[in-house]
């Protein structure tokens, strides 16, 4: 009988550890897909959600959009002011992301001053009535290239963040505040 308890008792210990390496492991896949600064998602956890995106993207036959985001003047605010600084504004710019955009919405810092945004079922258009939303605060300046998905197109989460990123050095090179589409999907 005291075998018997001693067996129960180890399996039980054994169950416990089992469902807390289990709640470890989440925390920690989380914490690898979110940007710890911004509380975005990071580039590791936007290509995976991407993806899932744009697979349901084409199973409902809705667009979406991607918009490729870049810091204006954020190496000299961090020249000038300081790192610590520069922490500041790169974590009010998450907020402020977050603030504008809906819960069904991508957000993530991709890296350093970069920040890229996913609108499910939004056109270009709207895209830019956000994008603009967002230069509508004044202590954000940026630059944002706009791409859109049609669903079914042949094209994978970083092409299509690569799109977006060639969009917002246009922008950058006109020195235009203004955000251009594309008039059409490139071919390779």
């Amino acid at each position: 009988m005291y075998a018997l308890f001693l067996i129960l008792a180890l399996l039980i210990v054994a169950l416990i550890k089992n469902i807390s390496l289990r709640r470890e492991n989440e925390k920690l896949k989380q914490q690898a897909a979110i940007d710890d600064l911004t509380g975005l998602l990071n580039r590791r956890g936007l290509a995976r959600e991407l993806k899932l995106e744009m697979d349901r993207s084409d199973r409902y036959g809705r667009k979406l959009s991607v918009l490729f985001m870049d810091l204006d003047g954020f190496k000299k605010l961090n020249d000038t002011e300081g790192h610590i600084e520069g922490d500041r504004h790169l974590a009010y710019v998450g907020e402020t992301i977050k603030r504008y955009t809906r819960s069904s919405d991508l957000c993530a810092r991709y890296g350093g001053d970069e920040f890229v945004v996913v609108l499910p079922e939004t056109d270009n258009n709207s895209a830019k009535i956000f994008a603009k939303k967002l230069l509508a605060d004044h202590k954000i300046k940026a630059s944002i290239g706009i791409t859109e998905y049609k669903p079914g197109e042949d094209v994978s989460p970083l092409e299509l963040i690569d799109r977006a990123d060639e969009m917002m050095y246009k922008i950058k090179r006109s020195k235009e505040k203004i955000i251009l589409l594309p008039s059409k999907v490139r071919s390779n």
